[in-house]
């Protein structure tokens, strides 16, 4: 912070006190309203270990995504999980292969 009273600064020293007084109240009700929606919501899952740690990973920022990726193959959206495996499985075998044929042509050797 770079001044202790910054009220001086605007001109009114009591209007910026008042300022951090509400401001501090409003902190302190936000924090307590948090800790009661999250404590109702472990309430509700007292008992169920997947749900409490579900709530767990949602409030570290670690929620699963419950969107479905989707990939073009060969000009046509695919939805399905395995076929996006296997198509990315073919890609990467195939520029293995593609890397090694290369490799060992002639010209590519090293003159000994």
């Amino acid at each position: 912070r770079k001044s202790k009273n910054k009220g001086s600064k605007m001109g009114d020293s009591e209007l910026y006190d008042k300022y951090k007084n509400y401001r501090k109240k409003l902190r302190t009700l936000i924090k307590a309203a948090k800790h009661m929606f999250y404590s109702k919501k472990f309430d509700n899952c007292h008992g169920n270990s997947k749900k409490t740690w579900e709530l767990i990973n949602e409030l570290r920022g670690k929620s699963i995504s419950k969107s479905k990726s989707s990939f073009l193959v060969n000009g046509e959206l695919v939805k399905d999980r395995r076929v996006i495996a296997n198509e990315f499985n073919k890609y990467f075998a195939s520029v293995a292969h593609d890397l090694n044929k290369n490799a060992l042509r002639p010209e590519n050797l090293p003159i000994s």
